[in-house]
């Protein structure tokens, strides 16, 4: 049997929980796998992902994967050789592989996975009004899988406006996407969905929005996993049902293991 290695990169990055995961997919689909974790200095980056994807002899593990994360995902993109269409839209890779001409290819699942994982705890975007609050890497990754998904409607609010403006900028011709401002917030019809991908919740004592965006049902999703947030903690107050981002985690590191192995592995 051929053994394979993989790895996740990134720094700090001792916390990742990825080897344990993907070793789960390998068990599972019958492939031998050595997943590691990478310690990059800052100014290594690139010279590690290049050496990794350096053709092996064939007496060592075939070197197929590499997950990307923080502080890289952006400097992997500009790294890419070949991006997939979810990796352009968000401008960030958290996952590489090489295709048949030993390009490497960036692609990100992080929004894919957050679309999976809803659905995994039984809600549709289908038709539904979601207020995504962020401008960031994380609200950049799931922004486009979630217009793909087929809400009804998608509104960005973030505490920098300019921020916001520029993110839904290349979509506000094709899709149904608004920008949502604090003034806003009063008159707004309730969300179905709201998704937290700002740190906010997780660095301020407190965390509030106006009760007019929300219904008795409306679900609550913080992409962070982990630790508590106040975010959650006030979607609980309000007995709204909600999820950390740990599902998330999950669905985006078997979408990066279908990137490497087939989807048929699982």
């Amino acid at each position: 049997m051929k053994t394979y290695r993989c790895a996740v990169i990134g720094n700090p990055i001792a916390h990742s929980q990825s080897p344990a995961l993907h070793e789960q997919f390998a068990r599972e689909a019958g492939i031998s796998l050595i997943y590691d974790k990478i310690l990059s200095p800052l100014e290594d980056f690139e010279t590690i992902v290049r050496d990794f994807f350096a053709k092996s002899p064939d007496t060592r593990p075939i070197h197929c994967g590499l997950n990307i994360t923080l502080p890289f995902k952006v400097r992997a993109y500009q790294l890419a050789e070949q991006h997939t269409d979810h990796a352009q839209h968000a401008g960030a890779v958290n996952t590489f592989y090489l295709n048949a001409k030993h390009q490497l290819v960036g692609d990100n699942t992080d929004g894919i996975g957050l679309c999976r994982a809803l659905m995994q705890h039984g809600y549709s975007l289908k038709n539904k009004r979601v207020l995504l609050l962020g401008a960031g890497g994380a609200a950049r990754g799931a922004l486009y899988p979630l217009l793909q998904a087929g809400v009804r409607e998608l509104s960005l609010s973030n505490r920098t406006l300019s921020k916001a403006q520029q993110l839904i900028k290349p979509y506000q011709s094709q899709f149904p996407i608004t920008l949502l401002t604090p003034e806003d917030f009063s008159t707004s019809a309730p969300f179905d969905f709201i998704i937290n991908a700002t740190s906010a919740g997780l660095h301020d004592e407190t965390f509030t929005l106006p009760t007019p965006l929300i219904h008795r049902q409306t679900y609550c999703y913080d992409m962070i996993y982990g630790k508590p947030t106040a975010f959650l903690h006030w979607a609980a107050q309000h007995h709204l049902p909600h999820h950390d981002g740990y599902s998330m985690l999950v669905a985006q590191a078997r979408e990066s293991f279908a990137r490497w192995f087939g989807s048929s592995s699982f």
